[in-house]
C-alpha cells in the first residue's frame, strides 16, 4: 500500500469517527432515571415485564419501567408509586405503563378499575416554570 493510500485511509477514518461516536452515543443514551415502584399489593397480582410474554408473581417495591404489565386477579389490588402519584388498581384491572420519563409518565389501563391521587400538581408546575 503506497503512503498516499494510507494517508487516504488515513484521513477518512479521522473524518468518519466523529459521526461513528456521535451515532452510538445517541444509541446508548442514558435511560429515564425515573422509575415506578410497587408500594402494595394484595392478592393475586402477576407482573409481564417488557417486551416478555410470560406473567410472573409481583414482588412489594419491584421498580417498574417502560413497557412493563400488571394484572390483578379476583379480589386483588396493588398500588404503584410514580413520583408524588399513587396509582390504585382494582380488581380483575389491566395495567401498562406505555411512557415513564423525567418529564411525563403515560399509562394505559386496558380493563378494570383506576384510582388515581396526585399530590403535587401545584408544585411541580411552579417547578417547571421558574
Amino acid at each position: 500500500m503506497s503512503i498516499s493510500s494510507r494517508l487516504l485511509v488515513l484521513v477518512s477514518l479521522l473524518l468518519l469517527a466523529p459521526l461513528a461516536l456521535t451515532t452510538a452515543h445517541a444509541q446508548y443514551s442514558d435511560p429515564s432515571a425515573r422509575v415506578a415502584r410497587v408500594s402494595h399489593s394484595e392478592g393475586r397480582v402477576s407482573y409481564s415485564p417488557a417486551g416478555e410474554d410470560d406473567w410472573l408473581g409481583l414482588m412489594l417495591n419491584r421498580p417498574l419501567i417502560r413497557g412493563d404489565r400488571l394484572w390483578t386477579g379476583r379480589d386483588a389490588r396493588a398500588e404503584i408509586q410514580v413520583g408524588s402519584a399513587a396509582v390504585r388498581l382494582g380488581p380483575e384491572s389491566g395495567f401498562e405503563i406505555l411512557e415513564l420519563n423525567d418529564d411525563f409518565a403515560q399509562l394505559l389501563l386496558s380493563e378494570g378499575t383506576l384510582n388515581l391521587s396526585v399530590e403535587a400538581v401545584e408544585k411541580l408546575l411552579l417547578q417547571r416554570i421558574s
